[in-house]
């Protein structure tokens, strides 16, 4: 909840003290917000703002990716064996710009004037709201690849105000959003819609300006292709390139990947996700990712036959079924039809800003708007996924729908 506020030193009468008030009292709440069990992975991965090993604009980040083969045994007089060494690369991470704003107008300030209570009404609803969207924006992103996919389109439409998606899309009323044809699963580079508002939803129904889209094209929010946080679904994988290392050229950059192959969630299945990471990367799988229907397969699974996994509350205020030595919690971000066996001891989030911050760097944090009597605040959160062992996580796919 937003902090509850004391009688003001100052006066809110004018922008200047509307300004002190939006930096001092409201700031440090957008980093101290309380954990959400809606944002499971947002809360479980560790923040980091105090390494600021930067090259340019990125973070420095050096890797063992490969170790000694300098290693033998011998006769009591043998030879040594032939030196060998660490192999170490160095990733350079950018990081990524997620912004959000606020606008007061002069007659909201004025209004507010010598009256402590309409000011706190007024930045309550603001800043509550901007720091409960601003967590759930970056928990929606971090299980993704930094290509922003919100979900696909089903049916192709010509100069339509109607636009059906498939089902599990992230699209809510307000957003504005773009669209790109479907590449691999993924947005390609290919854009047709451009900057189009949704004006309702039901269900999978996105109310738009007439605009035209192809079937299995892919809805990103408006400018966000490419600009995400590269998140698990690229940073727990088995193929491609992750922080500009290829997997193919590197296998020990890569996670260990189990098939489904449509069937249902099974102990057996969450097993042999959690040894492949053990076995192969040496991990210490801690959590077990799934969405809500998964999620709800499996303890329905161990109800069927009549086996209770131990159901844990954590401190966190999270609910999760015991899997090994592992907790499977449910996220209602994750990637349909998969699950994720995470060491979550490897996963950091880097920030160069320290976590949401005020844009002051013109010395306020209220901006005036030219020719008009608006100010708009500016919150900015620059920061990256990183997963310095891939090898010690490993995924889940083709879970049946």
């Amino acid at each position: 909840m937003p902090q509850t506020l004391g009688t003001p030193n100052y006066t809110t009468s004018t922008a200047s003290g509307f300004d002190r008030a939006l930096k001092e009292l409201y700031a440090p709440a957008m980093n101290d917000a309380p954990i959400n069990k809606k944002r499971v992975l947002y809360s479980k991965i560790e923040r980091d703002s105090s390494r600021r090993s930067l090259v340019g604009r990125r973070f420095l980040e050096p890797i063992n990716i490969r170790g000694s083969q300098g290693l033998g045994a011998r006769a009591a007089s043998g030879a040594t064996p032939t030196s060998g060494n660490q192999t170490i690369i160095e990733a350079l991470i950018p990081p990524t710009y997620n912004y959000g704003t606020v606008v007061f107008n002069l007659p909201t300030i004025y209004a507010s004037k010598n009256d402590a209570g309409a000011f706190a009404r007024v930045m309550d609803v603001e800043m509550g709201g901007m720091r409960r969207d601003g967590m759930n924006e970056l928990n929606r992103q971090l299980h993704g690849n930094g290509l922003g996919s919100l979900g696909t389109i089903n049916g192709a439409i010509s100069s339509a105000t109607s636009l059906v998606m498939d089902s599990g899309h992230a699209v809510k009323v307000g957003m504005r959003i773009d669209s790109y044809t479907n590449s691999g699963g993924d947005p390609s580079t290919s854009q047709e819609i451009n900057s189009n508002t949704v004006t309702a939803v039901s269900g999978t129904t996105l109310t738009i300006t007439s605009d035209s889209a192809s079937d299995g094209g892919h809805v990103v929010r408006e400018d966000n292709r490419g600009n995400e946080l590269t998140g698990i679904k690229a940073a727990v994988s088995s193929s491609g390139t992750y922080m500009g290392i290829s997997r193919s050229a590197n296998s020990e950059w890569a996670s260990s990947a189990v098939a489904a192959g449509s069937v249902d969630i099974s102990d057996a299945l969450v097993m042999q996700t959690i040894l492949a990471a053990e076995e192969n990367g040496e991990g210490d799988v801690d959590v077990f990712l799934v969405d809500y229907t998964q999620f709800r397969r499996y303890g329905n699974s161990l109800v069927g036959d009549r086996r209770y996994g131990t159901s844990m509350t954590l401190p966190s205020g999270f609910v999760g079924i015991e899997v090994a030595n592992a907790v499977m919690l449910a996220d209602r971000d994750c990637v349909a039809l998969t699950g994720y066996a995470l060491d979550m001891s490897t996963f950091t989030l880097l920030q160069m800003s320290d976590g949401w911050e005020w844009d002051d760097t013109d010395g306020s944090v209220l901006h005036r708007q030219e020719g008009g009597v608006t100010y708009e605040g500016v919150l900015l959160n620059y920061a990256e996924l990183y997963n310095r062992d891939p090898r010690a996580s490993a995924i889940l796919t083709g879970l049946a729908a």
